[in-house]
């Protein structure tokens, strides 16, 4: 009877250890000192952003213990590797002890990123272009595949002769992070023969919808 009883206690306890790897922890607070993450060799070369969710202990000294990789997107790119490597240099205020989660975010910002001013948004003032003749498809980062993610990017561009000439990417967050460089890379390569020369509003949006109807490219391609 006590080997029974054994095995039926462990068949219980592993289900409800597999339920804990994924539970609901609080954010970590702000740490005081830390080692931003490497940006994996593969990410840079494609210039495709990451994330990793990374389970830690916090003791009463603020120091960091077990850190453990939860879930990291796109799979296999190693960027959960590079995220707890980063995580196990954390450092926290005393005084805050408990289990928690950090999400560490690999962003890929070649392209300028352009702000409003305070209380101010570029819609409203600057027209939205037209649509363009033949746009060249926008890569869907592996990242917003596997989550997945949805988003509409905004580039503030100028446009002479039907063609951008120069410009950047709305900050909007997560959008920009995520989408905000493949918008804009795939964008500079369309043309607007009818608009007039000046700046305009042009919107990039990202769906799972249009994703299946084959409108992206699925696959990153490596800068020539």
């Amino acid at each position: 009877m006590p080997l029974l009883r054994l095995l039926l206690a462990l068949l219980l306890v592993v289900p409800a250890a597999a339920q804990d790897a994924g539970a609901e922890l609080p954010n970590a607070p702000k740490p005081i000192k830390r080692t931003p993450p490497r940006m994996p060799e593969w990410a840079l070369i494609y210039e495709q952003p990451g994330e990793a969710v990374v389970r830690l202990i916090i003791d009463e000294t603020g120091a960091t213990f077990e850190p453990t990789l939860i879930a990291e997107y796109p799979r296999g790119k190693k960027f959960g590797e590079e995220a707890l490597a980063s995580v196990r240099t954390y450092k926290f205020e005393p005084g805050k002890p408990g289990t928690y989660k950090v999400t560490v975010k690999f962003n890929i910002q070649n392209v300028p990123r352009v702000q409003p001013k305070e209380g101010q948004t570029f819609d409203g003032v600057i027209p939205v272009a037209p649509p363009p003749t033949e746009p060249t498809k926008p890569i869907y980062p592996l990242m917003a595949q596997e989550k997945p993610m949805e988003g509409t990017v905004q580039l503030l561009v100028e446009i002479e002769d039907g063609s951008i000439e120069r410009g950047g990417v709305v900050e909007s967050g997560d959008v920009s992070n995520v989408f905000g460089d493949v918008a804009f890379n795939a964008a500079v390569n369309w043309r607007f023969p009818d608009t007039k020369d000046g700046h305009y509003l042009v919107e990039v949006p990202f769906t799972i919808e249009r994703l299946k109807a084959g409108e992206y490219a699925t696959t990153p391609r490596a800068p020539r």
